[in-house]
C-alpha cells in the first residue's frame, strides 16, 4: 500500500503499475489517515528535504516502525534500529538512486516478524507524552540557547521540567551557540 501525495507519485505509479498487490492510494488524511496506519506494518519515508515530518511520528504512534533517511529530524525522532531504521544514502539526489539500502532495511522488517513488532511497539511507546506543550517548550530552549542574552520565552510559564532559558545560563556566548544543532531535549 501506498499512501501519499507529490511531484513524485505519477513515477511512483507508473513503476508499480505492473507490480501485484500494489495498492496506491495518492492523498490521504483525518479519519482515512489513521485507518492506513493502523492496516499498515512498515512506515517508508524515503524523504530528505521534509523540515517537519509528523508523519514519521503519526506512524509511529500507530506501532509502525519506521524506515527513512538519516538526516535532520530524522535522527531526533527515529532511534536506529530500535523504533525504526535510518538509511544513509551515498547520492547527494534529494531522491536517491541509491535504493538498495531502502530495499534492504523494507526487506529485513517484512521478512522478521518479531524484530517488525519490536520496533513497532518501541516506536509507539517513545511518542507516549509527547505534546503540543512539551515540543513548543523544547524548541523554545532550543532558540533560547542559540540566541544567548536574547530569550524567545519572554514568560516563566511556571513548568519546573522546563529547560532553563538563555537568561540563566552561564558561559560565553560561544559557549552556549554551541549548543545549536545538538539533538532536541525531547
Amino acid at each position: 500500500m501506498v499512501a501519499g501525495d507529490g511531484p513524485d507519485l505519477p513515477m511512483v505509479r507508473k513503476e508499480l503499475a505492473n507490480i501485484k498487490n500494489v495498492v496506491i492510494l495518492g492523498h490521504s488524511g483525518g479519519l482515512s489517515l489513521s485507518k492506513t496506519y493502523a492496516g499498515g506494518d512498515i512506515f517508508f519515508f524515503p524523504s530528505r528535504t521534509e523540515v517537519i515530518p509528523n508523519n514519521i511520528i503519526e506512524a509511529m504512534a500507530s506501532g509502525l516502525p519506521v524506515v527513512t533517511d538519516n538526516v535532520g529530524v530524522n535522527r531526533a525522532i527515529v532511534d536506529d534500529e530500535k523504533t525504526g531504521i535510518l538509511i544513509s544514502t551515498t547520492s547527494a539526489d534529494p531522491v536517491s538512486s541509491d535504493i538498495k539500502n531502502y530495499a534492504d532495511a523494507i526487506e529485513s522488517l517484512m521478512t522478521d516478524a518479531v524484530k517488525r513488532r519490536r520496533m513497532g511497539t518501541n516506536a509507539r511507546e517513545s511518542t507516549f507524552g509527547l505534546t503540543w506543550d512539551r515540543t513548543f517548550r523544547s524548541l523554545r530552549h532550543i532558540y533560547d540557547r542559540c540566541r544567548p542574552g536574547l530569550p524567545y520565552s519572554r514568560e516563566d510559564d511556571g513548568d519546573e521540567d522546563e529547560p532553563p532559558t538563555a537568561r540563566s545560563t552561564s558561559g560565553s556566548s560561544r559557549e552556549a551557540g554551541s549548543l545549536c544543532g545538538r539533538r532536541a531535549p525531547y
